[in-house]
């Protein structure tokens, strides 16, 4: 009797994924006209008076000589004459110079728009030349400025401000399951903002691209605005490991009898082990986000307040599961 194996399956890939950690931090504040929010204890703080924002206009992209003029730049001319003239100390200073550009627009579409004073006195001290065109350029698209997205950095002059503005934001659960807004204030007030959807749903909020909060909802003089502005994403390389495996394997098992010559064919499962590789890489994604401060209405913007939230995931990643050909057992 001749019997004959053949192999049916083989075990294919699979990937899974698990959020790991969330974290939302508040960056900065901007207030483009006066407003009220309603303390705890029912007083009303106007918001922004002495320290107002001005209101950000878009500026036509490419248009670098705008874009300057609308940062304040006014570097020094010396190194808009890139050519052999130059010294060999002045290309340093200049390769060094564009260099902090270059890395200040990079951190900016990662991490927001707002501005340490470090990075105001650098964004000042670019000349508007057409050397320095397309960086110009780059850096008024980062920061929001060819867009009504009121994605810009806050104004770049140091005055010394005294007014009341909100100085922190942290979400809570309000007791019942329902999320809230704490707006700690420069007095050292709280205004909480009610947002009418569920403490489950605050990152679903936070990573939609708008979501307008009624009026009637914040219980606050204002409407609230919710919007995603960039994100940044960043895989890093993780660690590989060997795992054992199993699964079952259907052979094809036949037989024939030379005298009858007469065969028959069955389908018989076996539990094979064998390994795979494992590979697990966590991803991080940074986006920043704003919750804008409206009119009842929703048709104005009185202030905005900056915030970047960072998510961790784990992606496990396992490949074929690599088994032995099982030997046949006799029919």
């Amino acid at each position: 009797m001749i019997r004959i194996a053949k192999w049916l399956m083989m075990i294919s890939a699979s990937t899974s994924a698990w959020a790991n950690k969330t974290e939302t931090t508040f960056v900065g504040f901007q207030a483009y006209e006066v407003f009220s929010l309603k303390a705890e204890n029912g007083s009303e703080i106007k918001i922004g008076e002495g320290q107002l924002t001005p209101r950000p206009t878009p500026v036509a992209k490419g248009d670098w000589q705008a874009i300057g003029k609308s940062l304040g730049m006014k570097g020094d001319l010396k190194y808009c004459k890139w050519s052999g003239s130059m010294s060999s100390e002045e290309i340093l200073q200049y390769v060094i110079f564009t260099g902090k550009i270059e890395t200040l627009i990079d951190r900016v579409n990662r991490e927001g728009s707002i501005l340490s004073p470090e990075d105001k006195r650098l964004v000042i001290s670019i000349p508007v030349c057409k050397e320095f065109a397309e960086l110009i350029s780059e850096l008024g698209e980062a920061l929001g400025l060819t867009s009504d997205s009121l994605l810009s950095a806050e104004p770049l002059e140091e005055d010394a401000f005294s007014g009341t503005m909100v100085s922190g934001i942290s979400f809570a659960n309000e007791g019942h399951g329902w999320l809230i807004v704490n707006n700690r204030l420069s007095t050292g007030q709280t205004a909480i903002a009610h947002l009418g959807v569920k403490y489950r749903d605050f990152l679903t909020l936070l990573s939609s691209r708008q979501k307008d909060i009624e009026f009637k909802y914040t219980k606050q003089p204002v409407a609230l605005r919710f919007k995603q502005g960039k994100v940044n994403r960043k895989e890093i390389k993780g660690y590989e490991s060997r795992r054992t495996c199993s699964k079952t394997v259907y052979v094809q098992e036949c037989t024939y009898d030379p005298e009858t010559k007469k065969g028959k064919c069955v389908q018989v499962p076996y539990d094979v082990e064998g390994s795979q590789t494992e590979r697990t890489d966590t991803i991080e994604e940074t986006f920043t986000n704003q919750i804008q401060y409206m009119t009842p209405d929703l048709s104005k913007v009185l202030g905005v307040a900056h915030l970047a939230t960072k998510t961790s995931s784990e992606y496990t990643d396992r490949g074929y599961c690599e088994v032995k050909e099982p030997t046949p057992r006799p029919i």
